[in-house]
């Protein structure tokens, strides 16, 4: 398996993927806040790219997100995965908007990569099952404002340790980029993550509680998959 990693998200855009997997993360917080609301039974994710698309979905569909981690007046969730509970989005749609994350994925299905999943450390082993058939595999990492994120990095090399784990280490050719998140990963563990700047930031402005959440490893096995239009388990 050929694995190449992008530090941001607009490193994506004009990128051609066609005929390649990727996986898009972005730890703190909009992809782990992705595979919560599928796991607990959300039935779609649409990402979009601005707060005015968001705010043009139809009545039926819960928006979510935030604009540098302040959650957007009138919404109905800001970008918290310890908000969606089975009891909020059971069975409901949710249109997300965030800062960097949903435009990773939009901006990834532009490139025109298939399939496209969406992973964080608490889904990585799952997600690493559902690609490891893939030849050529791009790790997005959504960075923040359009810089190198330690958390996304930590949770990319976390998905190539996991593909090692089951391929062999032979099998996979990395890029220096996915060397260096690896040994991240390996250096540290998700211990990693509460010393991103991106941690700071949540600490701040009293996530602290979402912090450790996304910091876990492995406690949720949904693999959020984009079918065109949304986010859906796959």
């Amino acid at each position: 398996m050929q694995v190449r990693v992008l530090w941001t998200n607009e490193a994506v855009q004009g990128r051609d993927l066609r005929g390649c997997a990727a996986a898009v993360v972005d730890c703190l917080r909009a992809t782990t806040t992705v595979v919560a609301a599928i796991a607990h039974g959300a039935e779609e994710v649409v990402p979009v790219t601005t707060v005015e698309e968001a705010r043009a979905f139809a009545p039926a569909y819960l928006r979510a997100g935030e604009q540098q981690i302040v959650p957007i007046p009138g919404f109905d969730f800001g970008n918290s995965p310890l908000g969606f509970t089975p009891e909020t989005v059971g069975g409901r749609k949710v249109v997300l908007v965030t800062t960097n994350g949903s435009k990773a994925v939009r901006w990834t299905a532009d490139a025109g990569a298939d399939p496209i999943v969406a992973f964080a450390l608490v889904n990585v082993s799952a997600a690493a099952a559902r690609l490891e058939a893939a030849e050529r595999l791009w790790i997005v990492c959504s960075g923040t404002r359009g810089e190198f994120a330690l958390d996304d990095a930590c949770c990319a090399g976390a998905l190539i340790d996991r593909l090692a784990g089951r391929l062999g280490e032979a099998a996979l050719d990395l890029d220096d980029a996915g060397r260096a998140v690896r040994f991240v990963y390996q250096a540290g563990g998700a211990g990693a993550i509460p010393l991103s700047r991106a941690a700071d930031h949540l600490r701040a402005a009293g996530y602290e509680a979402d912090l450790a959440f996304c910091a876990r490893e492995d406690v949720l096995g949904t693999v959020p998959v984009w079918d065109g239009r949304s986010l859906r388990a796959g």
